[in-house]
């Protein structure tokens, strides 16, 4: 049986259904088999499963048609006629209807989350005090060492794009509307940013100690920076989802009411941005030294902490593809 013949073939079995004597009218999402004499529908058809519209005439509430299916696969067989209001009475205003089953883009990854900064350190504490009289003054503490940077989070992949839904459509002889055609692949969602790395911190300076006795005492280091931490990792991108199949059944001469037909592949998305890094640390500053007593010198100075290393930048997600392209098929009936 082919699309040509499947009308005078089927035609027993046809006007043996009890379903096809009767007329509804739906206002609501179709789904699954719908089957009917007579179809009312509205100019804007939701559909939200796969389904399968077998009719011996459907008749649309407006001239604009607009039939979208978010991916889900749709099979139209009108029997004797696709109807719109004043289609076809003057010339040149014949209806368009178009047929959306394109796949929903996926959804974006979401960003990682930011490093924490490390604390700083703590400023050395000062040497005891000497005898006032005869001794010298105790050495200060080295400030303390801040601490590291905490690491970005890494950004989640992202979802691949739905693919389009299968569009199947025999278009009844004397129809004069025109067809828009669309199964496209949704677009790959867009991979999450890593967090950025977290800041190392600043150390603070040393003590001192000043005492009035001999020497002064000699002032301790400063504290090492903190080390900054690494960028979380971007999120992969998503892939594109496929298109999906388009075969379309037309009268003699009829080529021309399929006006428009795509079954494009989404495009990937973008993969996510790798985070930044984090800065290092301030070394802390040298302590004074302590003064001299009435009879002593002056104290050393400490010396400066050193400073902490930044940390490295996030790598980019990784790339993702199209999907493939669906099948365009347009037979025309003898």
């Amino acid at each position: 049986m082919t699309p040509a013949t499947w009308r005078v073939r089927l035609a027993a079995v046809l006007d043996a259904m009890p379903e096809l004597r009767t007329v509804r009218s739906t206002n609501g999402p179709l789904r699954g088999q719908v089957l009917a004499g007579t179809l009312f529908l509205p100019a804007s058809v939701a559909v939200g499963a796969d389904t399968t519209i077998v009719a011996r005439r459907v008749v649309f509430a407006g001239r604009t048609v607009r039939i979208a299916t978010h991916g889900h696969a749709l099979h139209l067989f009108a029997i004797s006629s696709v109807e719109t209001p004043a289609a076809g009475v003057l010339a040149g205003t014949a209806s368009v209807i178009t047929i959306d089953t394109s796949g929903a883009a996926g959804a974006d990854g979401t960003d990682g989350a930011d490093g924490t900064d490390g604390t700083d350190g703590a400023g050395g504490a000062g040497g005891a005090e000497a005898d006032e009289n005869n001794c010298d003054g105790a050495d200060g503490d080295s400030g303390a060492d801040g601490t590291d940077g905490s690491a970005g989070a890494d950004g989640q992949h992202a979802w691949d794009g739905d693919p389009g839904g299968e569009l199947s459509l025999d278009i009844p002889d004397g129809s004069m509307q025109s067809y828009d055609l669309r199964a496209l692949g949704g677009r790959g969602g867009r991979g999450g940013s890593g967090g950025n790395g977290g800041d190392g911190s600043d150390a603070f300076f040393s003590a001192d100690q000043t005492c009035i006795g001999a020497n002064g005492g000699n002032a301790g280091s400063g504290g090492n920076g903190g080390n900054g931490a690494d960028g979380g990792m971007g999120g992969s991108a998503g892939n594109g989802g496929g298109g999906g199949d388009i075969t379309v059944s037309v009268p003699h001469g009829g080529a021309g009411l399929v006006v428009a037909a795509s079954a494009r592949a989404g495009f990937p998305g973008a993969p996510g941005r790798g985070g930044t890094a984090g800065r290092a640390g301030n070394g802390g500053s040298e302590g004074q030294p302590g003064g001299a007593g009435q009879q002593g010198q002056d104290g050393q100075p400490g010396y400066f902490g050193s400073d902490g290393w930044p940390g490295g930048p996030g790598a980019q997600g990784d790339l993702a593809s199209s999907g493939a392209d669906g099948q365009i098929r347009i037979d025309e009936r003898d």
